[in-house]
């Protein structure tokens, strides 16, 4: 077939009250878990250096992230031990 050519357009779309109830349980323990790993990475990162990391940034960092790849159509944003 054919490869469009340039960007994806931005655009919001808002899923119906159904498809958001299904979608909240599962969000929420993804974010949760995503959360933790990436303040768990940076806590032993700290820990080498003898720094100490404030969680409550590690969590507005995160989201601030996760908002931008959402609205570029991007993949979501978290810390891994695998890095």
């Amino acid at each position: 077939g054919t490869v469009p050519q340039g960007l994806p357009a931005l655009h919001w779309s808002v899923p119906d009250a159904g498809t958001f109830g299904a979608l909240l349980l599962p969000a929420a323990a993804i974010a949760l878990v995503g959360f933790v790993e990436s303040v768990s990475v940076a806590q032993s990162l700290a820990m080498k250096r003898q720094e100490r990391i404030d969680p409550n940034r590690e969590l507005l960092g995160l989201g601030a992230a996760n908002l931008a790849a959402a609205a570029a159509g991007g993949l979501p944003v978290t810390g891994g031990f695998s890095r």
